[in-house]
């Protein structure tokens, strides 16, 4: 097996946020989307769009 050692250029991470400012917004708010989802499914016992087996009352 052939392992392949990638190595990330500090200063090339650096130009590209500074290029884009919106560069993480999306990727962070995709995360935190999902472990909102992830959350809501464990309180509810169901997950999105169905109905749980827990009662309200």
């Amino acid at each position: 097996m052939t392992v392949t050692k990638v190595r990330t250029d500090v200063s090339a991470v650096k130009e590209l946020l500074r290029s884009d400012k919106e560069f993480l917004k999306p990727l962070i708010q995709g995360a935190v989307q999902d472990i909102l989802e992830a959350e809501m499914t464990e309180a509810l016992g169901a997950e999105k769009g169905e109905r749980g087996s827990r009662s309200l009352i």
